[in-house]
């Protein structure tokens, strides 16, 4: 995930393409958009690690500068030499600092509630004692940043990001590609999914559809085993918008192929295999009418 994100951001372009529909085509975005963008891409990242590693307390200006220098190929040590550092940091020295630690404020708290002190000490969360010495954590901050910087410059695989923008509140189809797809939210969202594994001879009743509530600023990874379509309003009235990140072309136009199977079929867009609703205006359109059921419709639920 991290070598999408940031290949995203180093991009230097926003591009707007068609949400649910199989037209609209590609377009460039504006710059305050790639500004917010990027913006939100960072704050995930800095989310992650402040959620997963924050008992360690890393240079956040050597990580960037790891990152930059990183992905640009100008980095001040070659990747394996820092890929050997934070191997022996996380896999040894991590771990046994953390139990020194802990074991510290343990003998800290018996000596202070033998004394008749009660006070509750609070510790803080990234003790400096993680790192042997300040050389070391601009090392490992640095060989940190300079990983996911490279693993950007090494991705290789040219995406597409999309603003999907709306009030909708129904059903109306699934869709599922052949990659995983990223949604990022400016404002909270639900997404209405269900498993590929619950259809059956292609079709899906759409009483095993469930709606995830998806909170702003949360990246949300839709797996290409998830069917899924164009975002829903999370509050009436109040409309969604969520960046879409997807390999690029995909939602281009159809490739032309001469059907083979029930999954050929299906296919509506490049990278796009399309389950509607008879309800639905893709279903006017001539895509296959595959979702049996209810076309459900959240809109009265909302707050």
């Amino acid at each position: 995930m991290k070598k999408i994100l940031f290949a995203a951001a180093l991009a230097g372009a926003v591009f707007m393409t068609a949400c649910g529909g199989k037209d609209g085509g590609v377009r460039m975005g504006s710059l305050s958009d790639f500004d917010s963008l990027s913006y939100s891409l960072g704050a995930n990242i800095g989310y992650g690690m402040s959620y997963e590693m924050k008992d360690i307390p890393f240079d956040f200006k050597l990580v960037d500068k790891g990152i930059k220098e990183g992905a640009m190929g100008k980095a001040a040590q070659e990747h394996d030499k820092s890929l050997d550092m934070l191997r022996e940091y996380f896999m040894s020295k991590r771990g046994e600092r953390a139990q020194e630690i802990a074991a510290k404020r343990a003998e800290q708290d018996s000596i202070r509630l033998a004394g008749g002190d009660t006070t509750k000490v609070e510790y803080p969360a990234a003790d400096p004692e993680m790192f042997e010495s300040e050389e070391e954590r601009a090392e490992i901050s640095y060989a940190f940043g300079n990983d996911i910087g490279y693993n950007v410059a090494q991705s290789g695989m040219p995406i597409q990001l999309g603003w999907c923008n709306g009030h909708n509140t129904k059903l109306n189809c699934l869709e599922y590609h052949r990659d995983s797809e990223l949604n990022l939210g400016s404002r909270d969202f639900i997404l209405l999914v269900a498993k590929r594994e619950d259809m059956e001879d292609g079709r899906l009743d759409t009483a095993k559809v469930q709606a995830f509530h998806c909170p702003a600023g949360v990246l949300v990874e839709v797996y290409a085993t998830t069917l899924h379509y164009a975002p829903c309003s999370a509050k009436k009235g109040a409309g969604f918008r969520v960046l879409i990140v997807l390999p690029l072309g995909t939602n281009g136009p159809r490739p032309e192929i001469s059907p083979k199977n029930e999954e050929d079929r299906r296919l509506w867009a490049c990278n796009k295999w399309l389950l509607a609703h008879r309800e639905s205006s893709e279903a006017a359109q001539g895509a296959p009418v595959l979702l049996e059921g209810v076309n459900l419709d959240i809109g009265e639920l909302l707050p």
